[in-house]
């Protein structure tokens, strides 16, 4: 049988469960650990002349430099009923990052330009009223294609 499919991979990190953070999730989602997996999946995927869609959670692409002029953003929620990211912000005052943040994630997808590069929100925020207002959705999203500009990401 003969057919078609589609690899997508969510590229989330922490800030997928940014909500709901358990040590394990510590433990697993480093940035060496990240950068490794990564590395082994594009490697698995060129083997076997299979291509896929990256959908990276744009936060965590940025550099330093970049975060900083993002900085902001982080802060959105801070006035909703559900702090989607109540957790990263311990995580951020402390300096505490590893996992949050690894642009070399994105290089390692760029050496293969066979696979697409997408979007996965600016932080992995729930669109829910409960969580971002129209507003802020708009913000989320806008920011997410401004780095994307940043990225130079088509």
């Amino acid at each position: 049988m003969t057919g078609y499919f589609i690899i997508s991979m969510d590229c989330e990190s922490k800030w997928g469960s940014a909500d709901r953070l358990q040590p394990y999730h510590h433990e697993m989602f480093t940035n060496e650990a990240l950068i490794s997996i990564y590395r082994k999946i594009v490697k698995l995927l060129k083997k076997y002349d299979m291509c896929a869609t990256f959908a990276f959670v744009m936060a965590m692409i940025l550099n330093e430099q970049e975060r900083q002029r993002f900085a902001p953003l982080f802060n959105l929620q801070s006035e909703s009923s559900k702090d989607w990211l109540s957790h990263f912000r311990v995580f951020e005052s402390s300096g505490e990052l590893n996992g949050w943040f690894e642009p070399e994630l994105l290089n390692i997808v760029r050496e293969y330009p066979q696979h697409e590069i997408a979007c996965h929100s600016f932080c992995h925020s729930p669109m829910t009223d409960d969580v971002l207002s129209s507003e802020q959705a708009c913000i989320e999203l806008d920011a997410a294609l401004k780095i994307a500009k940043t990225k130079n990401i088509k």
